[in-house]
């Protein structure tokens, strides 16, 4: 992100470096970014108000002062973001997908001066500033804030278990060689329209889309059902008991995708569920799945 003055001279530069959180009691969510200035620039010193948001809202906001100088080489600076309980439940709620974007902004005014190196003849179109030349900073306005790319798995473990917002435990879903690709692809499609599902707060379209997972994963392999498919279980003990396990969670998941009616009505031994049982269906559904998924290339210990 390069920040300019009002008449477009670029006096700083600004990469993005790492995002963690930090505080179980007061949480924050700290960004470092890696900061160097233009040729014959320096800063001196800045007065900032820090903003993050997702998705157009708000997570948490801190005022930052600092003593530079920094110059043309890299300086990291740090963020310090707080952020309440409510923040990071919107943002554990919100990911879709194997990764998000937070937005960084940054307002306020930085202190710039012209300094004179050594070559500075060679120094083509310098940038003049008085000594100590107040500029305002407004990024919004000059490039719409900084996105900060975020991986599924960072979020849980650099910002939200750090921040003691819950433990998680991660579990990647292989895409084996299977016979018809289309078809297990189809049962990966479901499970992230079940994560869409889950963010908007539609808890039963999370059950249907895990159900419709679960039954794409079954036949994957061009299996005619099931029992076909758990045949690779040489244990005939182990093979019923998942066999069972896979019939039930069916039968859990397609109750669930519609809400309770009355009793006598078509909808009877349906029953109604929430954001919770939401989350289960999501956990049980993907552990399910990526068992399938090694069950049909043998990879046992992946």
């Amino acid at each position: 992100m390069d920040l300019t003055t009002l008449d477009s001279r670029l006096y700083l530069h600004l990469d993005y470096s790492r995002t963690v959180g930090i505080g179980k009691v007061q949480p924050r969510i700290q960004v470092t970014l890696k900061a160097r200035t233009a040729q014959a620039v320096e800063v001196a010193r800045g007065q900032l108000i820090v903003s993050l948001s997702l998705n157009n809202e708000l997570l948490g906001t801190s005022p930052l002062t600092f003593i530079g100088p920094i110059s043309t080489s890299d300086t990291y600076v740090v963020f310090d973001i707080a952020v309440n309980r409510h923040a990071l439940q919107y943002l554990q709620e919100h990911m879709q997908g194997s990764s998000l974007f937070l937005s960084l902004g940054l307002s306020g005014l930085m202190w710039v001066r012209s300094v004179a190196p050594p070559d500075a003849s060679q120094i083509r179109n310098p940038v003049g500033f008085d000594d100590g030349t107040p500029v305002p900073v407004d990024s919004a306005r000059a490039s719409g804030g900084m996105m900060i790319p975020l991986a599924r798995s960072d979020v849980y473990t650099q910002i939200l278990e750090p921040t003691g917002f819950g433990r998680y435990i991660l579990m990647e879903l292989p895409v084996p060689p299977v016979p018809d690709p289309s078809q297990w692809r189809t049962a990966i499609e479901h499970l992230e329209k079940a994560d869409e599902q889950w963010t908007l707060g539609y808890d039963a379209g999370v059950f249907a889309e895990c159900h419709a997972a679960l039954e794409s994963a079954t036949f994957a392999a061009g299996e005619n059902d099931q029992r076909e498919l758990l045949a690779k279980i040489e244990d005939t003990r182990k093979r019923d008991a998942l066999n069972l396990l896979v019939q039930k969670t069916k039968v859990y998941l397609d109750s669930g995708r519609h809400a309770s009616k009355q009793a006598g009505s078509e909808q009877q031994g349906k029953f109604a569920v929430d954001h919770q049982d939401a989350e289960f269906a999501r956990a049980q559904t993907r552990f399910l799945v990526a068992y399938l998924a090694k069950l049909l290339t043998g990879r046992k210990n992946e």
